[in-house]
């Protein structure tokens, strides 16, 4: 059934909104202390049509009225912007400079991450941090990972993926401290691609 603006903003979230945020949250830093590892998260009891239960739940957790949210033109629905809006008062951003969240499809063709916040050297945490919706984390090996919480190397397998992603990734890695957080989220759940990470292309 077709959601209706309307209606969308009595769609529930967690169904303990307490434990659900709680065990979000610690789910979302393992991933992001283990880069390229697949972790995860519990499922919101509704969420709009086309965004990932894991994506939803990661906005439930970590957007407030303090982190605006830039919503992909695909995603920035008025039932999507009613939803995140009710359930976290997060305001949404039509400029990407000012996001602290951003949701993305990774499909596109061209998938551009140019104008997030990267941070200040003296504030680097008020960089962005990118969802970015993908079909599966578990394709085969595309990229190699390797850096701080990663013990040896991470292969990881994203798909399918936008031209020239991981290209701009490493980009971005070049910046640290400055730059970009990325967290990947499909249905069997998400992996983060921090900017301390350094990625090889196979």
């Amino acid at each position: 059934m077709t959601q209706s603006t309307a209606d969308v903003w009595l769609l529930e979230g967690f169904n303990d909104p307490v434990h659900g945020a709680q065990e979000t949250f610690r789910a979302v830093l393992h991933a992001m202390s283990a880069p390229g590892q697949v972790v995860a998260l519990p499922s919101p009891n509704e969420r709009p049509d086309g965004i990932s239960d894991a994506a939803t739940a990661f906005l439930l957790t970590l957007a407030d009225y303090t982190t605006p949210i830039w919503l992909d033109p695909a995603l920035a629905r008025k039932d999507v912007q009613a939803y995140l809006g009710f359930h976290t008062g997060a305001p949404i951003t039509d400029a990407r400079a000012d996001a602290i969240f951003a949701l993305l499809q990774g499909t596109e063709d061209h998938l551009s991450l140019n104008e997030f916040s990267i941070g200040t050297a003296e504030y680097p945490d008020r960089a962005a941090t990118l969802v970015i919706e993908v079909e599966t984390l578990t394709a085969p090996a595309t990229v190699r990972l390797t850096g701080p919480g990663i013990e040896t190397e991470s292969m990881v397998g994203i798909g399918p993926c936008a031209p020239g992603l991981w290209e701009a990734l490493i980009k971005n890695n070049a910046l640290f401290p400055l730059g970009i957080d990325v967290v990947f989220s499909a249905p069997s759940g998400v992996l983060a691609v921090p900017r301390s990470t350094q990625i090889e292309v196979l």
